[in-house]
């Protein structure tokens, strides 16, 4: 695998002590919707988060606002396939055929000087977040599974491996889980990751936002012409979806 990696698979953010934190579905260019659904629910900058499952670009008519979206210092995204597929073509001259294939043909239509810009940013996307819930809890982000398997079975060993502390068999194990695994939702496996109050994900369009054990879905397909983009308040668990007009 010639995936370039993050040197920090793993960022960390503390309790919100002043303010509610919201985790979004994968966005693929509709920041329109994104803001529609900021508006709705009466985010505040000032004292509110929002987190991202990855998948951040591509099919949508707004990609090219990643970079926009990426410098708010409330907002941080993990890593998607979808940004993996930029940077190995931009960065390491990976074929451009699949990501024209997967929605990217906007990249092309930019300088090579901005094209440059936005791979490097999306490299430094962490693969996994962690977000601290207060009383010991933390909640999990990542965008397709678990990086979690026999060899390392529960959520602090599967970031060790992300990391590398396992050995190389084993990041890349763990690297395909996060980036690109869909066979927890295909085999409907409600199996509790270890480690974790709950996991967000997304990757895998769903009509809803759905849990399987403490897994939630939250990919509700805007990036298709029969989905939508749905945020959840990770406090309350209440859902806001908004479809593109």
């Amino acid at each position: 695998m010639n995936t370039l990696l993050p040197e920090q698979p793993l960022q960390r953010f503390p309790r919100n002590l002043r303010g509610r934190d919201f985790v979004v579905g994968d966005v693929h260019g509709h920041f329109e919707l994104l803001q529609r659904l900021l508006d709705r629910v009466g985010f505040d900058p000032a004292a509110d988060r929002l987190f991202a499952a990855g998948d951040l670009v591509d099919r949508g008519p707004y990609s090219p606002q990643v970079l926009d979206w990426l410098a708010k210092p409330w907002f941080a995204s993990v890593r998607g396939n979808h940004e993996q597929l930029v940077i190995d073509v931009v960065l390491a001259g990976d074929d451009r055929d699949l990501h024209f294939r997967n929605g990217g043909t906007w990249l092309y239509k930019l300088t090579p000087v901005t094209r440059e810009r936005i791979a490097r940013r999306l490299q430094q996307l962490p693969l996994v977040i962690e977000v601290e819930l207060g009383e010991g809890r933390r909640a999990g982000i990542v965008h397709a599974e678990a990086p979690v398997s026999p060899a390392f079975p529960d959520w602090d060993s599967g970031v060790a491996a992300l990391a590398g502390e396992l050995g190389d068999i084993a990041r890349r194990n763990a690297v395909g889980l996060a980036m690109w695994a869909r066979t927890r939702i295909e085999k409907e496996d409600a199996t509790v990751i270890a480690g974790l109050e709950r996991l967000y994900v997304g990757h895998t369009a769903q009509s809803v936002v759905r849990p399987l054990g403490n897994t939630h879905y939250i990919d509700t397909g805007s990036g298709y012409a029969d989905g939508c983009l749905s945020i959840v308040d990770m406090h309350s668990g209440e859902v806001e979806t908004a479809a593109a007009r």
